[in-house]
């Protein structure tokens, strides 16, 4: 146990994934949204998140917001992001004066958005509520429809594994705007 501890001590921690926070999913995303929009200012970029306010939103909202991306997150009220979480990454937001924003309308979200996102609506370890959040996330599936609301210019992006029919449609997860 003695070697365990001291072998900790010379080794750096990530957290790749948590049931609050996917800080390595967010990094890869803001670095996909600004390769994709490298010509744009980053104030002027804005990310709509479509869905639940899992760990994925969490990070991807405090990442926008360091990074000085405008993030706008769209879900049902009880379903969104935690309170606290939330609180971090506005004051991460003001620090880089550009706007974090809730919403429960998924076409005013992506108004404007270069980059469209969307998760899960049944995380690991939630398939007892399944039904439950199916219901309650149905008016919020990323569709061509809703894509075409969005900057022309939009990509769409996901943590993967995506279900189809589900949070995604199939013409938008397989087609030419999705990264």
């Amino acid at each position: 146990m003695q070697r365990i501890v001291q072998a900790s001590r010379r080794a750096s921690v990530v957290n790749a994934l948590c049931n609050r926070h996917h800080p390595l999913q967010a990094l890869a995303d803001v670095t996909t949204i600004d390769r994709e929009f490298h010509d744009i200012a980053p104030a002027n970029r804005r990310v709509a998140y479509i869905g639940d306010g899992n760990n994925v939103a969490t990070s991807l909202s405090q990442a926008c917001a360091m990074t000085g991306m405008n993030f706008v997150h769209a879900g049902p009220e009880k379903y969104r992001i935690p309170a606290d979480e939330w609180e971090l990454a506005r004051r991460y937001a003001a620090d880089s004066h550009v706007s974090l924003e809730f919403t429960t309308k998924p076409e005013a979200a992506v108004d404007g958005a270069l980059a469209v996102y969307t998760d899960t609506f049944v995380s690991m370890g939630d398939e007892a509520e399944e039904a439950e959040l199916l219901r309650a996330f149905a008016e919020y599936q990323v569709t061509p429809e809703l894509m075409g609301k969005a900057d022309p210019k939009a990509v769409f992006l996901h943590c993967m594994p995506a279900h189809t029919g589900q949070e995604v449609h199939k013409d938008v997860v397989d087609g030419p705007q999705s990264r």
